[in-house]
C-alpha cells in the first residue's frame, strides 16, 4: 500500500537520530565544615537526544543537554542532603529540609576543576547503522556548545565513520503552517513500556515564529507534543530535513508550546568548528533506496 508520510520521515530520519546519557559526577565540599561529604563522588544522570550531521561522528544536540546548570546542582545536592540525614552528617540531627538550608555552602568539584563536576556523555543508535549493533553505546566529547541564551545547540563528537546523516534546512521556506515532526527519545514512554532505541515521531506544525534573549535569537514555536528527554533530537519537515533543534516547553502549561531553535544556529556553530552537513556516501545511497522502495 502506499506509504503515509509519516512513514517516509520515520524510515529517512531515524538511522541519524541517537540517544544521549549525560552524567554528571562531582564531589560535596562542606565549605562550613572544611571537608567533603564522602570519599566517592555524587552522580545525577540525565536523558538527551542527538542527531548525526556528518558521517564522521559528528552529532548535533542541545546547548542545555550538556551545559551545567542550576538543575543540574539541585540533581546533585538534592542527594547529599538525604545522605547527610541517612548517616547523622550533623550531631544536631536536624531535619532533611534543614539540613537543604545549608546546601548554599556547599560546592561541587570534579576530579581536577574546582567548582564544577565533571562531564561524561555517551550516545547509542536506535537502529543498526553502517554496522554498528543498535544500542551500542559510544563515548562522546563535547566539541561546542551555546548555553540556552546563546541559541541552545552543542556539537559532539565520537570516534564513528560512514554514519548516516539527515540533512539541515537553510529555513528559507520555513513559515508559519509549515507541517513537521519532532522526534527524540521521551523519557515518561520508557515508565509505562518496554525499553528500547527506537526514537518517538510526533506531528504537529509550526505555530507561531518567535524571538527569545531580547530579540536577537528566532525560535519556533510548534505544536508537537515534545516531552522531557527529547531536547536536542530535530524537528524535521516531511521532505525529512531538520527544520530546528528540539529546545524548551512552557512549564506548567497543559497544552503543547514547545518551541525548537532554528537549524541556522546549529549551521552557525559548525561553520565555527569547521564541520559541513555533508550527507556522504552512505546517506546517499541508502535515501536513493528509500526512494526506490516508496516508487514502488
Amino acid at each position: 500500500p502506499p506509504a503515509t508520510p509519516l512513514e517516509e520521515v520515520q524510515a529517512r530520519v531515524q538511522p541519524a537520530v541517537v540517544y544521549e546519557e549525560v552524567t554528571w559526577t562531582g564531589f560535596v565540599y562542606d565549605e562550613t565544615n572544611k571537608q567533603y561529604f564522602t570519599e566517592d563522588p555524587f552522580t545525577a544522570t540525565f536523558q538527551c537526544t542527538g542527531f548525526v550531521v556528518n558521517p564522521d561522528g559528528y552529532i548535533a544536540t542541545a546547548g542545555h543537554c550538556v551545559d551545567y546548570d542550576a538543575s543540574i546542582r539541585e540533581a546533585i545536592l538534592t542527594q547529599v542532603v538525604e545522605w547527610a540525614y541517612n548517616n547523622d552528617y550533623y550531631q544536631a540531627t536536624p531535619s532533611m529540609d534543614t539540613i537543604a538550608t545549608f546546601a548554599k555552602n556547599w560546592r561541587i568539584d570534579g576530579a581536577k576543576t574546582e567548582g564544577t563536576p565533571d562531564l561524561t556523555v555517551n550516545v547509542a543508535y536506535g537502529v543498526s547503522v553502517s554496522g554498528e549493533p543498535s544500542g551500542k553505546a559510544l563515548p562522546a566529547r563535547v566539541l561546542a556548545k551555546r548555553s540556552f541564551d546563546q541559541g541552545d545547540v552543542a556539537l559532539l563528537k565520537i570516534e564513528a565513520r560512514d554514519l548516516t546523516v539527515v540533512p539541515l534546512s537553510d529555513n528559507a521556506d520555513t513559515a508559519v503552517g509549515t507541517q513537521i515532526v519532532s522526534v527524540g527519545y521521551p523519557a515518561s514512554v520508557d515508565l509505562v513500556t518496554d525499553a528500547n532505541f527506537n526514537p518517538s515521531f510526533k506531528e504537529g506544525a509550526i505555530s507561531a515564529e518567535k524571538t527569545v534573549s531580547g530579540g536577537l535569537l528566532p525560535v519556533y514555536e510548534i505544536s508537537a507534543a515534545v516531552s522531557g528527554g527529547m531536547s536536542g533530537g530535530p524537528t524535521v519537515g516531511l521532505d525529512g530535513d531538520v527544520i530546528g533543534v528540539n529546545s524548551f516547553k512552557i512549564e506548567g502549561e497543559t497544552q503543547p508550546f514547545n518551541f525548537v531553535q532554528p537549524s541556522q544556529n546549529l549551521r552557525e556553530l559548525m561553520r565555527g568548528e569547521g564541520v559541513d552537513n555533508t550527507l556522504g556516501e552512505v546517506t546517499d545511497l541508502y535515501r536513493a533506496g528509500l526512494a526506490a522502495y516508496f516508487d514502488g
